[in-house]
C-alpha cells in the first residue's frame, strides 16, 4: 500500500510547484496504518514525498492557521499551535518548515521560495502583500487533501477582498504578540471577515462544481 500511496502523491505535483496543501489526514492514517508505526510517522511520509516530488526548486506551504488571536488571546509565533489538523501541527515542529508573521493566518513554509514568503509583512490577512497574494502572483497550486472546499479554500477570501466585495469588511484585532525572540507586544492586525448582523454566510462548495466544470482542477 505504501509504494501504492506514494506513486499516488507524485501523480499530483510537478518539478518545480509552488504549492498550497489543505488537509485531513485522519483517512490517510488509517489507511496506512499497517505501513507505519503512528499517524505522525505517515504524515511525515506524505510530506517528505510532496517534497522530493517538487523538488529543490519548489516551494510548499501549509495552513498553520489559529483564531485565537481574534479573541484577544496572545499569539506566539515559536508555540500557538496550528488549528487546521495534524498535519500542520507536525510541520511546525519540523526544523526544515518556518512559519510566516500573521497571527491569525500564517503557514509553515519550505521550499526555494521560503524566505520570499517569510518577508510577507502583512497586516490584512487576505491582503494582496500576504502569502496568499505571493502565491496568486508566483501562479501557485492549491491541493486539497481530503477536505472539503467550505472548510478548506480560504483562498477565496483573498479573491474577495481584491474585489472589495460589499457582503465583508476589513475587521481589527489587538492582542499580545510573541515574536520568534520572545520578545512580546501589543500588536494589531485585521482580517476581511462577512457582515454577521446582515446575515452574510460563507458558502464555497459551488466554487467546487464551478471548477471542476471548468476542468481548472
Amino acid at each position: 500500500m505504501k509504494s501504492e500511496f506514494e506513486k499516488f502523491i507524485r501523480s499530483l505535483f510537478n518539478k518545480g510547484d509552488i504549492v498550497l496543501m489543505h488537509s485531513d489526514v485522519k483517512k490517510t492514517c488509517l489507511l496506512l496504518k499497517k505501513d507505519f508505526r503512528s499517524c505522525k510517522d505517515t504524515i511525515n511520509f506524505v510530506i517528505d514525498t510532496v517534497l522530493e516530488t517538487i523538488g529543490d526548486e519548489g516551494t510548499l506551504l501549509i495552513p498553520t492557521f489559529n483564531w485565537d488571536f481574534c479573541e484577544g488571546k496572545p499569539f506566539d509565533y515559536k508555540n500557538s499551535p496550528a488549528q487546521t489538523g495534524a498535519l500542520p501541527n507536525v510541520v511546525l515542529k519540523r526544523k526544515d518548515f518556518k512559519r510566516t508573521k500573521h497571527p491569525i493566518y500564517s503557514f509553515a513554509v519550505k521550499g526555494k521560495l521560503q524566505e520570499e514568503f517569510l518577508a510577507c509583512d502583512n497586516v490584512s490577512a487576505y491582503s494582496i502583500d500576504s502569502p496568499f497574494g505571493l502565491l496568486w502572483k508566483l501562479d501557485g497550486k492549491i491541493v486539497l487533501w481530503d477536505v472539503s472546499y467550505q472548510n478548506s479554500f480560504t483562498f477565496v477570501h483573498f479573491v474577495e477582498q481584491m474585489h472589495n466585495v460589499h457582503y465583508r469588511y476589513e475587521k481589527f484585532f489587538t492582542a499580545p504578540y510573541i515574536d520568534e525572540k520572545g520578545n512580546s507586544e501589543l500588536k494589531t492586525y485585521s482580517m476581511f471577515v462577512r457582515d454577521i448582523e446582515n446575515g452574510v454566510l460563507t458558502h464555497v462548495e459551488p466554487m467546487g462544481k464551478f471548477l471542476k466544470m471548468k476542468e481548472y482542477q
